[in-house]
């Protein structure tokens, strides 16, 4: 693990940091009486959130290889405060884990780390006004906000995996006011040695200290946090809160090698206390790796206000699929909204339409541009059918599935949906399970309906084409597993020569055999796909 803090006083316009690391997690707290904030790879829609009891936000937090962005909200830039902050990035040993996942309110909800390690403690938010906590190995959960604990979100930390009760604050779910998509957690895992749990008893004394070893930044907390003890982040710069308060007189002092404790918060008597610890020089930063484009065929559909399309047919010999399967598509996807706004791209999916109607589709992966106006949601957000229909507004339980993972524009990217046929749903992108959901929501595909690239179905018409650089595509009637998604992605964009995975291929595309208007399909030539206003090209 990597870990980088620093200082600056803030002018109230937008700044750039920049690090010799890309982060995949971000703190910042000012001395003011405004929340603090962090940003997680992967955070719903790429906005910012609240350590404590504020949700996301706009003009927060954003990664751009190793810059932070810091925009305009009061919590991360108010003119003449002085604000501390933390990154936190991989370097090639595996210790920290950035985890996205959809509620179900339903105890034992469990969770897969993409690793298999165990964690040692997780910090996790869900995106709302509910406390951000943490758990540690052994110990029950513990609320940030100074709100009193709970019956412990987080039950179990086990091997590769957390599992989660019905709370709220780690597994909401409701479907009727589309509750409980965004919860995301940093998982620090048993293989690193940056980050240490640390705990001790108060006892009022001023002037104690607690031992670290080369300490760079620190979480704070009251084991069993009521009213008026919020958490503390410390650098070795300053302490503050992370709710609304600026620092607070006698608060403890983080050193590279000890925290010294004052005689209230972190030493009342008698009073249990634990913080985690980060510190440590890490080793080599991780870059993942690059996505091979260069001397690909692929199948140009310029879309907008060109009624582009690949045109698959309406077999149901192998694309007739219910219960388990796996959607893959690799290519380039490109901005495609027209001066309406058109608000899907499908990438690749089967149905006849209308959207919003029930039994009018049987599977798709899509892109839609901005997913709520009034909550202004960036887009464009991988969605996925689970039902058939096209319907991203709630009640969630009839509706396609809101990942709230950003794609990006032209950028190549190979993404990979996985539904096991009964209730989980992964979604991989570019070989990183970045999102998943466990919801008991059964899949029936329909006869007849036709199979897209480029656009989708709507009562015997392509709607809304996207501009996009299609390289290739499968459908596997089975749900792939974590280790053949990371090998499906090797192999189609980095080169790999791994043994491929063929086991219940239904169907594939490839654009490297495309030639006229003709897109061959690999397993059943009744799935050839028409090319409309496209145009093969080399990337």
């Amino acid at each position: 693990m990597l870990i980088q803090t620093g200082t600056f006083t803030a002018d109230g316009n937008r700044r750039i940091l920049s690090l010799p690391f890309e982060p995949i997690a971000f703190f910042i707290k000012g001395n003011h009486a405004v929340q603090s904030a962090m940003h997680i790879e992967g955070q719903w829609c790429g906005r910012s959130v609240g350590i404590a009891n504020q949700d996301s936000f706009n003009n927060g937090i954003r990664f751009h290889g190793s810059d932070v962005y810091l925009g305009t909200d009061t919590k991360v830039s108010a003119s003449g405060v002085a604000f501390i902050w933390c990154a936190i990035g991989k370097d090639t040993s595996t210790d920290v884990e950035a985890v996205s996942w959809m509620g179900n309110g339903a105890n034992g909800n469990v969770i897969t780390l993409q690793s298999g390690l165990s964690a040692i403690a997780a910090l996790i938010k869900r995106d709302s006004t509910l406390s951000g906590l943490i758990r540690a190995t052994a110990l029950d959960s513990v609320l940030l906000d100074a709100t009193a604990k709970p019956t412990d979100p987080v039950t179990t930390l086990g091997v590769g995996s957390a599992t989660l009760s019905s709370q709220t604050y780690a597994n909401q779910y409701d479907s009727a006011n589309g509750l409980g998509e965004g919860i995301d957690g940093l998982f620090f895992l048993t293989d690193g040695a940056n980050v240490t749990n640390v705990s001790w008893t108060g006892n009022g004394s001023g002037g104690r200290t607690i031992a670290v070893t080369d300490a760079k930044f620190a979480i704070i907390y009251r084991s069993d946090a009521t009213n008026g003890n919020q958490a503390r982040i410390c650098t070795l710069d300053a302490t503050y809160p992370v709710g609304a308060t600026a620092a607070v007189a006698g608060d403890p002092v983080l050193s590279s090698s000890a925290i010294t404790l004052g005689t209230t918060f972190g030493n009342l008597n008698t009073i249990t206390y634990r913080a985690l610890v980060f510190g440590g020089s890490g080793g080599t930063p991780y870059s993942a790796p690059a996505v091979i484009t260069s001397g690909k065929k692929a199948i140009y559909l310029p879309g907008r206000d060109v009624a582009s399309v690949i045109d698959c047919g309406t077999s149901d010999d192998t694309l007739n699929i219910s219960g388990a399967m796996t959607v893959e598509w690799f290519g380039i996807p490109y901005y495609s909204a027209t001066a309406s706004d058109t608000p899907y791209m499908q990438l690749i999916g089967r149905g006849a339409g209308p959207a919003a109607t029930n039994n009018a589709y049987s599977w798709g992966t899509f892109l839609k541009h901005e997913d709520d106006f009034t909550l202004r949601w960036p887009g464009p957000q991988y969605m996925v059918l689970p039902l058939p229909r096209i319907d991203s507004d709630p009640p969630l339980a009839n509706a396609a599935w809101r990942t709230g993972v950003l794609g990006k524009y032209a950028k190549a990217q190979h993404v990979i949906s996985t539904f096991d046929g009964t209730s989980i749903w992964r979604l991989y992108v570019n070989g990183k399970l970045v999102k998943q959901r466990n919801i008991a929501i059964s899949m029936t595909s329909q006869s007849g309906h036709r199979t897209g690239i480029g656009a989708w179905r709507n009562s015997g018409a392509w709607a809304d084409p996207g501009r996009m650089a299609f390289i290739s595509a499968r459908v596997y009637s089975a749900a792939l597993s974590l280790s053949d998604c990371v090998t499906r992605f090797e192999i189609a964009a980095l080169g790999s020569a791994a043994t491929d995975i063929t086991s219940n291929l239904a169907e594939l595309w490839d654009s490297a055999s495309a030639t006229g208007v003709t897109l061959p399909a690999q397993v059943n030539s009744a799935n050839n796909g028409t090319i409309s206003n496209g145009q093969i090209v080399q990337l």
